[in-house]
């Protein structure tokens, strides 16, 4: 479903990954796999803490970021003939950022990638690092570092199976590139989201626009947006891409309640909201609508 991107990383992985030999890695260990209950009661919600809260459906997972941080992604990885996983970027300007500085989070299939495997991938000249059992929000977790030896910096990662993906962590400082155990202490284990059933596989409105920035190489965690109108939404229809997300404008005149899978929010009269969660992660290919009450919603068909 999702268009696999090949990317380079950001600078510093092109750096890392330029040091081409494959490291010698302990032997592979299957990661405990975390209950969504342990970290349930290892961390109240507050109201402050439900407001800032970033939430990733791929994942399943949730973090508090810091209140100038924001998510880039999903950007696909392939690594020619080992794996593939998706990649956010977390951070102040994340879709700009190089270099080090921002945090990460990556989610791969544990069937085919080990962590031992993605961290031979990112440095294979660095020195091996020490592979530690700890617990991170009542969640049981494998931590190591990242770099070193010829490499000037290390980053802390951590490593957890939840359901049924691989996820790792680089939350740290862009600065000092320390680790940062209040961000790290706010993770929370979320239910999967099951996929939205589609109502229809091709569209009632006949034709399906593109969007009109769409380019899909180089924007792959565009934005889709859908005004709704008195009449018939603009546009009645589009055509949206896995790693796409929405965002929904109000010129009905009137305050409306609109929903799409597990998705809903209320808006007043020319207010806007964005689901920013990728269509791929809620909804099965076919046509969607966008529920709108009282009315009017448009369609949106999410190819395979």
């Amino acid at each position: 479903m999702k268009a696999r991107l090949r990317l380079t990383l950001l600078v510093v992985i092109t750096i890392l990954s330029a040091l081409a030999c494959i490291l010698t890695g302990p032997t592979q260990e299957r990661l405990p796999t975390a209950s969504v209950e342990s970290a349930t009661e290892a961390l109240a919600t507050t109201a402050t803490d439900t407001a800032s809260r970033y939430s990733n459906a791929e994942a399943a997972i949730s973090l508090v970021l810091p209140t100038d941080w924001s998510a880039a992604g999903p950007f696909a990885i392939d690594i020619p003939g080992q794996f593939e996983y998706d990649l956010y970027v977390l951070g102040i300007s994340p879709s700009d950022s190089g270099g080090p500085g921002p945090s990460r989070l990556i989610v791969g299939d544990p069937s085919t990638m080990s962590f031992e495997a993605f961290v031979a991938s990112q440095c294979a000249h660095c020195p091996a690092q020490p592979i530690e059992d700890a617990v991170v929000a009542g969640v049981p977790v494998r931590r190591t570092t990242i770099g070193g030896g010829s490499v000037p910096f290390q980053v802390e990662w951590i490593f957890l199976e939840h359901a049924g993906k691989l996820i790792g962590l680089s939350i740290h400082d862009p600065g000092t590139l320390e680790s940062l155990p209040d961000v790290l202490g706010s993770l929370r284990l979320e239910a999967p989201v099951p996929l939205a059933t589609p109502y229809a596989q091709q569209p009632a409105a006949g034709i399906c626009a593109e969007p009109a920035d769409d380019d899909r190489a180089s924007h792959p965690g565009g934005e889709v947006v859908l005004t709704l109108e008195p009449g018939i939404p603009d546009p009645r229809c589009i055509i949206v891409a896995s790693t796409q997300h929405l965002r929904v404008v109000n010129r009905t005149g009137t305050d409306v309640t609109v929903g799409l899978g597990p998705f809903s929010a209320s808006l007043a009269v020319d207010g806007e909201t964005v689901f920013d969660a990728p269509f791929g992660d809620y909804l099965q290919p076919g046509v969607h609508l966008l529920a709108v009450d009282p009315c009017c919603g448009g369609e949106l068909w999410l190819k395979e």
